[in-house]
């Protein structure tokens, strides 16, 4: 849900992370399963968000309440993007658990009702002066007059762009399905081994 931005240190990416994946996960499990520690402060999200600026999308946003209120100091910015088109991209995404309960178990049915719902939460929970409303389209301007910084000479980037976000979750995933099939290939060759010493005796 590419709608909330808790800025603090220096960008980080999950998909570069696949350990903090398994964090967010507990994290998850604890605000809707009632299982173990729920997360509510600095040193909870620090775990995952220590040393770093900025966090954005899934599953940040479903934890949007809890990281204001962990980290009061930071500036919040509410990416307000035409619902449809957020829906288009967050329909295709992958972070199961998340849509499983924060979408009230009916992604499809209950996303763009949840994003307009998310964006109403985030709107009363930042604190004044700290808050933007920032549609992409606007660019560079407001975006870096909020954060105090000078406007870069290079373009404003798209690259949360649905096409080229799933190929950066091909390219990081690719990897680990490689991995997974050298595993399956040795074990059919030991299973296959194994069938021909029986057969030979």
């Amino acid at each position: 849900m590419t709608s909330t931005t808790v800025v603090r240190k220096e960008p980080f990416q999950t998909l570069d992370r696949p350990d903090d994946c398994l964090k967010w996960t507990k994290a998850l499990q604890a605000k809707y399963e009632n299982k173990g520690k729920v997360w509510e402060g600095a040193a909870d999200f620090d775990q995952i968000l220590g040393g770093y600026t900025a966090c954005t999308d899934m599953p940040c946003a479903v934890f949007a309440l809890e990281l204001i209120q962990a980290y009061p100091e930071a500036k919040v910015i509410l990416n307000e993007r035409p619902v449809d088109d957020w829906y288009k991209s967050a329909i295709r995404r992958c972070w199961a658990k998340a849509n499983l309960h924060y979408f009230r178990n009916d992604m499809e049915r209950n996303a763009k009702q949840i994003y307009k719902e998310h964006g109403a939460l985030v709107k009363g929970a930042a604190p004044p002066g700290r808050f933007l409303a920032f549609n992409p389209s606007q660019g560079w301007g407001p975006l870096c007059k909020f954060l105090g910084q000078p406007i870069p000479k290079e373009d404003f980037p798209h690259g949360n762009f649905a096409q080229e976000f799933h190929d950066r979750i091909e390219k990081a995933l690719r990897p680990r399905y490689h991995r997974g099939f050298c595993k399956l290939g040795i074990y059919l060759t030991l299973a296959a081994i194994g069938t021909w010493i029986f057969m030979l005796r």
